[in-house]
């Protein structure tokens, strides 16, 4: 792969090491403010029902949590005026098919309120990592007090118990995983063509990513675009 000729990616990718006691690794990751904070939200979910995390041990509880997944990521997506990932073809199906008969490898877990699915999300363990793939969170009245933010620390703790010695954010750059991360990992692209089309669409992709990534490292001009697209979106 080093042999080809590569550009960054306009995304990188985010990890931590976790130890092995969930208690330590929780201080040395959170300010006592900050701790003080998510206690304090905590309590305040607890008012819209009481707080469970629970992981799926069937091939039906995982359909259902990856229901309450899709339709919580798909709302987000129409918010933000984005693509919506699971309104493509098999999309849907193949995620729930993972969900159902790779129980070994696939982690699926919800936090709930009471009876309502307040997060839930769709990770990988293997080799001592959990990898934290798709996650989302019910849009309400509960969503100012981070049911996230609760239901990440559960996957944490989650992971520790299970001998997991690090949690792998994988791509993106949201604000939350550079909080809790110790590793920034440099993602690359490579695009090449064999005939005289493809060479013109290897231009437009290449120009593409180098004007994506332009914007993304450019703050003023990566919120404007996201207000745009939020404002046309909704």
């Amino acid at each position: 792969m080093l042999a080809f000729a590569t550009m960054h990616n306009p995304a990188s990718a985010h990890a931590t090491a976790l130890g092995n006691d969930r208690g330590q690794f929780y201080s040395q990751k959170r300010s006592s403010a900050t701790r003080r904070n998510d206690r304090k939200k905590r309590k305040k979910l607890a008012e819209f029902g009481e707080v469970h995390f629970i992981t799926a041990t069937t091939p039906q509880t995982a359909r259902e949590m990856l229901a309450a997944l899709v339709a919580q990521k798909s709302r987000k997506f129409q918010r933000m005026g984005v693509p919506d990932l699971f309104a493509k073809l098999g999309y849907v199906e193949f995620f729930a098919s993972v969900a159902a008969n790779a129980r070994s490898l696939v982690h699926v877990s919800a936090l709930q309120l009471g009876s309502t699915c307040a997060a839930a999300n769709l990770g990988l363990t293997f080799r001592g990592c959990y990898y934290h793939i798709l996650a989302s969170y019910a849009e309400g009245p509960a969503a100012h007090f981070g049911p996230g933010v609760s239901h990440l620390q559960e996957l944490m703790r989650y992971a520790i118990e299970k001998g997991c010695t690090r949690f792998d954010f994988t791509i993106g750059d949201e604000p939350y995983k550079l909080d809790w991360s110790d590793t920034k990992v440099d993602l690359y692209d490579h695009v090449s063509d064999v005939r005289l089309l493809g060479h013109i669409g290897a231009a437009v992709i290449s120009a593409a990513f180098r004007i994506k990534r332009f914007i993304k490292n450019s703050p003023v001009i990566w919120r404007s675009i996201c207000w745009l697209r939020s404002a046309f979106g909704s």
